[in-house]
């Protein structure tokens, strides 16, 4: 989901950051008992409230978690860069 706002050299798969995707996660997250579960919880829970200030430093904590060797976010995109991945990747939510 970080991909639409995040800067990164690379980027593999997109899911849209909607309020519906993000309670989704919320959810597995919730009912599930992952090592890092209050960090993940606090993280979505900054999400829900539509505060992506730290978007990036939350994209390279999960992508840390996962191992990750490409695709380490260096930014934030700009609202027009944002939309600019949407339009790209979401064809069927500009429609």
């Amino acid at each position: 989901m970080t991909h639409q706002k995040v800067r990164a050299e690379e980027k593999k798969g997109a899911i849209p950051m909607l309020d519906g995707t993000i309670q989704q996660v919320y959810d597995v997250v919730t009912v599930n008992n992952f090592d890092n579960k209050n960090s993940l919880l606090r993280i979505l829970e900054k999400w829900k409230n539509g505060n992506f200030g730290n978007i990036d430093e939350d994209h390279n904590y999960f992508w840390s978690l996962q191992d990750g060797e490409v695709g380490e976010a260096y930014g934030k995109l700009s609202p027009a860069e944002e939309a600019e991945f949407i339009k790209n990747n979401f064809r069927y939510m500009t429609q």
